[in-house]
């Protein structure tokens, strides 16, 4: 043992101990220090051995130089790959230990090497140990590169206790110094720091995170992030004052992240942190649809950042993939256009009216065009746009930048994707490991997709509709694999056969307990479709939907003591959100969304408070949805729009025969074909009566009764394509007070005109739907009970013959059946609708 003295601290040389092996880049080390106690007279009192924590919340790795502005007419040369060489590191550093209680101050020499193995793992080791009294100690190192550009790491561990017979921790957590050389300890606590957040759980999806900061439009210094312990603050030795500070964030070469402002001023105090806010690297995407929503301008504003890479608007060429279910795969190559500083590219895409679509942006040098454009692009994102809403929004973006050294060794994964008529798939989406990363390409690379990955396994999936296909890839360094992957039905989707997933009381007492009528609709705007339902005597219930199919109150329901006969939901003023239309016993009210699911009542009664039944859609064709109505005796009536969010109440009944039914009901269908939406009114002089649109919104009587029968009878109508002639055919269900009646499927020959088929769909239904409850292409049809029947659910063979299921209790006097994907797995769920509360039922696979 050394011989000590009270006031005495000896160096011990020499490598302290083995480090932990086998950590990821600039992990944890163990440094120990070894604290000798004495008191006056005792010399060779020695206290326990503890362990000081040594980590690098970042290490250096390049600089790069300014990207300069190129003329438009040279193409700028590209900057070659380098590669990251993994090496030993040697750094120089100074220890200060002071005794806070005697203010004693000592510095000390620390030299530390980083040793890197054949794997790129990194164990840290110091050359110092220490042996020091019992007592309270501030900690400062100052380490040093052995380098050219001698970058600088501080770390602080302040008021440490060392006692005696304990064996404490120190951790120092070193952070680059990105301002001038600290060469004295003093001025440690005068430096500003500049602060952002990144903690280890935000880096945990990152592969190889790693920051670049400019100051002054000064080359960028670019350092590797430690993902264990993340990073939330940089030393910046800098004299007070303002600068111009650029922030990016990257994956390996990948740049992900950048400060939120284009001109980002942060002013330096001494002594004082700074704050910089990092926010992920996007294009903007914003449209304007026809009045149809079937076609859509759509524009794009690109950043800088990527144009930057090929030096000018005109060298780069952006590919745009759009599609979705029901929409053509669609692939564009955009013009990018420089309008004063801002990059912009525009063109007009279908949507095929539907409620969302999935957009690919790919970003290619021009001179890949004569290879039309089949590398992997330098820049891409994908997102999800909600059509129906008309919002603009973000596409987070991923920027491969040819100047940032990459430590990684990478694969190349090509995809080829046929759908299940082995045709190749175009517009399908591309998930790795989860993540979605692209669409299958058509004109360029038919039905395939390329992907750069870092060896190793991965889950490749690709889902199109309800079709979808998986397999586990095992990608080796500068592999090529190429992988053919086949669309089936999906595993999870549902058969028809619906599992009760939870049931919503409406609570209250009394008559306040019933409610009368519900719809589905997206009223938050989150594209989850949420439960509207109509209190019996007291305003109307919002149930939100959590997207897995969870439903709860909502704050927005709310109370006005009006009962509800019916209610239906559509975006009634063309702004994307859900409104409204509640039929009352004082008149039928209209209800706009304010956007956040708040319905806003527009103060107007229309109609004299008779209305049973509602039906919404363009009657007129001038691209505004109009409002029809079923009366209780009486003959349904339309409110025409006016295209500013008001209704003209027409006035007008559609007939002179008067209605001889307390139980009237209407449904919209173009049934003879014309493109006009024409209206079946079931409960129409006991019967079920069909009014042609001939144009403008002007009906005409077809003549035809379906379905004759009693006044005292209830009438519900459905339609829907029963066996694939292109023509909407109608199911007519009845119920009267004695449980005798038939329900009853007509035909359509394709002209309007209807025959009754001998198909058999039960009997005394109160309602019905037609859903495509299985995904083969077929609609099946639920029709829910009367008093003495339980809902029953009929599979369709595709001709329009059906078979009832087998199993699966759905219960008796429900309601309208509602069909709606509620937990966002493709397939359609059930929600059955009655008095007192309403069933959530997940379609499920058979299996």
């Amino acid at each position: 043992m050394y011989a000590m003295t009270c006031n005495s601290l000896i160096l011990i040389y020499g490598i302290i101990m083995d480090i932990i092996k086998k950590k990821r880049l600039f992990t944890s080390a163990l440094l120990t220090i070894l604290l000798v106690g004495c008191d006056g007279d005792s010399k060779d009192e020695q206290s326990p051995e503890f362990d000081v924590n040594t980590q690098f919340a970042a290490t250096y790795l390049q600089s790069i130089g300014n990207v300069q502005a190129h003329s438009a007419s040279v193409y700028p040369s590209k900057v070659s790959k380098a590669t990251q060489v993994m090496q030993d590191k040697r750094y120089d550093g100074e220890l200060e230990v002071t005794n806070i209680l005697t203010q004693e101050k000592q510095i000390f020499d620390w030299p530390v090497t980083q040793k890197v193995d054949s794997d790129g793992n990194v164990e840290t080791i110091s050359h110092r140990s220490l042996a020091l009294k019992p007592g309270t100690y501030d900690f400062v190192l100052l380490l040093s590169s052995r380098d050219a550009q001698q970058r600088q790491y501080v770390a602080q561990a302040l008021g440490e206790k060392i006692v005696d017979g304990e064996e404490p921790e120190i951790d120092f957590i070193l952070q680059p110094n990105l301002g001038d050389t600290i060469s004295d300890f003093d001025r440690v606590q005068y430096v500003s720091k500049l602060t952002f957040s990144w903690p280890a759980e935000e880096l945990a999806t990152l592969i190889h995170p790693q920051f670049g900061l400019s100051i002054n439009n000064n080359a960028e210094t670019v350092y590797t992030i430690n993902k264990e312990t993340g990073i939330a603050e940089i030393i910046m030795n800098v004299e007070p004052g303002e600068y111009l500070l650029a922030m990016r964030l990257y994956d390996g070469n990948l740049m992900v992240g950048k400060s939120e402002d284009e001109d980002n001023r942060v002013n330096f105090v001494e002594g004082e942190d700074a704050k910089m806010d990092v926010i992920p690297l996007q294009t903007d995407v914003d449209f304007i649809l026809d009045e149809l929503k079937d076609e859509g301008l759509f524009s794009f504003v690109i950043p800088n950042e990527v144009v930057d890479e090929v030096g000018s608007a005109q060298n780069l060429a952006m590919i745009v993939r759009l599609g979705g279910d029901n929409v053509p795969a669609q692939e564009k190559v955009l013009n990018v256009e420089d309008m004063n500083g801002v990059y912009k590219a525009s063109e007009y895409f279908l949507t095929g009216g539907q409620g969302k679509v999935t957009a690919y942006l790919a970003f290619h040098d021009v001179n890949e065009a004569s290879d039309q454009y089949s590398s992997v692009p330098f820049a891409s994102c994908n997102t999800s746009i909600n059509v129906e809403i008309n919002q603009a929004l973000g596409c987070k973006l991923e920027l491969k930048r040819e100047s940032i050294i990459s430590g990684r060794i990478l694969g190349t994964m090509m995809l080829s994707v046929l759908d299940r008529d082995w045709q190749s798939a175009t517009g399908a989406e591309v998930y790795i490991n989860g993540k979605l990363v692209g669409l299958t390409g058509s004109e360029y690379n038919a039905g395939s997709f390329k992907a750069h990955l870092v060896a190793g396994e991965y889950n490749i999936a690709v889902r199109d509709s309800i079709f979808g296909a998986s397999e586990t890839l095992i990608i080796e360094p500068l592999a090529v694999e190429n992988l053919l992957m086949h669309l089936e039905k999906r595993d999870d989707i549902g058969d028809g056969h619906f599992v009760k997933h939870q049931q919503i009381t409406y609570g209250g007492s009394g008559e306040d307990r019933y409610a009368n009528a519900s719809a589905l609709a997206d009223i938050t705007g989150n594209g989850h479709l949420d439960l509207v339902t109509g209190k019996r005597t007291n305003g109307v219930l919002i149930y939100q939907n959590d997207g897995e199919g969870n439903f709860t109150e909502s704050e927005f329901s709310f109370a006005d003591q009006r009962r509800t006969n019916a209610i239906a939901a559509a975006d009634l003023n063309g702004n994307g959100h859900q409104d409204l239309v509640r039929a009352t016993s004082d008149g039928d009210q209209i209800f706009f969304n304010d956007g956040k699911g708040k319905l806003v009542d527009s103060g107007v009664l229309l109609g004299k408070g008779a209305t049973r039944s509602i039906a919404v859609g363009d009657l007129n064709g001038n691209g505004y949805l109009d409002i029809v109505v079923g009366q209780q005796w009486k003959a349904p009536l339309i409110y025409f729009n006016d295209r500013q969010g008001g209704f003209i109440d027409s006035d007008e009944y559609l007939s002179e025969h008067s209605a001889s039914s307390y139980s009237s009901n209407v449904a919209l269908a173009d049934v003879d074909g014309n493109n006009r939406l024409d209206i079946i009114y079931g409960g129409g002089d006991g019967s079920t009566m069909i009014y042609l649109n001939g144009g403008e919104g002007r009906f005409s009587d077809s003549g035809q009764r379906l379905g004759i029968s009693q006044k005292e009878k209830r009438f519900n109508v459905a339609v829907g394509d029963v066996n694939g002639s292109g023509k909407p055919d109608i199911l007519i269900t009845n119920m009267d007070f004695n449980g005798t009646e038939q329900n009853s499927l007509y035909l359509n020959d394709g002209t309007g005109v209807f025959e009754q088929s001998d198909v058999p769909l039960g009997i005394n239904g109160r309602a019905a739907a037609f859903a495509d409850v299985n995904s083969n292409g077929h609609l099946d049809v639920v029709v829910t009970g009367s008093y003495v029947e339980d809902a029953q659910l009929y599979f369709n063979d595709g001709s329009g013959r059906f078979t009832p299921s087998v199993g699966g209790n759905l219960g008796s006097f429900h309601d309208t059946p509602l069909f709606g994907d509620l937990d966002g797995d493709g397939d359609l769920d059930l929600i059955l609708f009655y008095s007192s509360g309403s069933g959530i039922y997940l379609n499920q696979p058979a299996s």
